[in-house]
């Protein structure tokens, strides 16, 4: 991803997490940037965002359109950026 300026972002970075539900764009984003993120059970306007360790294990599923639950797991993603990014 490119800055306004046209530097090169990582995409980490870049992403805007939402302040409520997720919208497709935003969990493409945010899927794209970390491999054990993934988009589960689409039914369109619908979807589930999940969250696994690296052997496969569960960590956090939620439907796009859950508010509370989406708040939940924007703080796991601000956690595992922290880890990525000293």
């Amino acid at each position: 991803m490119k800055t306004s300026d046209g530097q090169l972002k990582h995409p980490k970075e870049a992403i805007k997490l939402p302040s409520d539900t997720f919208t497709r764009e935003q969990a493409e984003a945010v899927r794209s940037a970390y491999q054990n993120v993934k988009i589960e059970d689409d039914k369109g306007m619908h979807f589930r965002i999940v969250i696994r360790r690296r052997d496969g294990q569960l960590i956090k599923r939620v439907w796009s359109s859950n508010q509370q639950e989406a708040m939940g797991l924007i703080a796991i993603w601000k956690r595992m950026a922290s880890r990525c990014n000293p």
